[in-house]
């Protein structure tokens, strides 16, 4: 089964709320984990299936646009600067400015940079608390176009993760994956705080980011990004699975 084609069939599980019989076990045939959980919206809001497994990821550091991330790694820049050329050149692609706060997080993704802004969510999601966001994004010293219109945040949890319900009413934070044409994968975390990050993979590596207060983009070494588990801890022993939503791998 082609990885594309695990992507077609998580989007039809989001939408039924149901995966086919045996497939997770299909997909991860390398992970000790099996898992089949509910991405779980409250009140009357649709369930979605979230596959969780076990992974990996190289952590980075927040960078000042137009400069290079640190060696050890997180990509971004702090979003209450729209100032800085990067954030005008998003303006300009955009093709109005924008206020401060609907910039979610900015930075460096390889050759691209990837740009997420908040937008409206819409009316059903938006009653029980839920958020939305656009992605935008740049090749190189290019304009940027928007890759994905829509993606939701803060709206639901893995069903069994009580963690997570008790932190919802506060916001969870948003979570998508930049899959590029050449295979390189990355992570894009925003709105979790300073709370530690832990970013897991398929192949059954680990890596704690630390906090990303100003949300990061981080690469990911995996063959199977529609696996990637992220784990944000509220205090010592206690953490949330922050769901990666229906839509949020991000190819093309």
């Amino acid at each position: 089964m082609s990885e594309r084609d695990v992507s077609r069939l998580l989007d039809r599980a989001a939408g039924s709320g149901e995966l086919p019989p045996g497939f997770v076990e299909r997909v991860v045939a390398r992970g000790k984990a099996r898992a089949r959980r509910r991405w779980a919206p409250p009140a009357a809001a649709a369930t979605a299936a979230v596959i969780v497994v076990v992974g990996v990821a190289y952590a980075l550091r927040p960078s000042e646009p137009g400069g290079s991330p640190p060696a050890h790694g997180v990509a971004g820049t702090t979003t209450s600067d729209l100032t800085g050329d990067l954030v005008r050149r998003l303006q300009q692609s955009v093709g109005a400015e924008f206020a401060t706060d609907r910039l979610l997080v900015i930075g460096a993704a390889g050759d691209e940079t990837v740009a997420v802004l908040r937008r409206d969510a819409r009316p059903d999601e938006a009653r029980v608390g839920g958020r939305a966001a656009e992605v935008w994004v740049a090749r190189g010293p290019g304009e940027f176009h928007r890759a994905v219109d829509y993606i939701s945040y803060d709206l639901a949890c893995t069903a069994d993760d009580s963690v997570c319900a008790s932190m919802r009413p506060n916001g969870l934070g948003l979570a998508a994956i930049r899959r590029q044409p050449s295979g390189r994968t990355f992570v894009v975390v925003a709105r979790t705080g300073d709370h530690e990050v832990t970013i897991r993979t398929a192949e059954g590596e680990t890596k704690n980011v630390g906090p990303l207060p100003t949300g990061g983009i981080v690469e990911v070494a995996t063959k199977h990004p529609w696996q990637i588990r992220l784990e944000i801890a509220t205090a010592p022993g206690r953490a949330y699975v922050l769901p990666i939503p229906p839509g949020g791998v991000i190819e093309g």
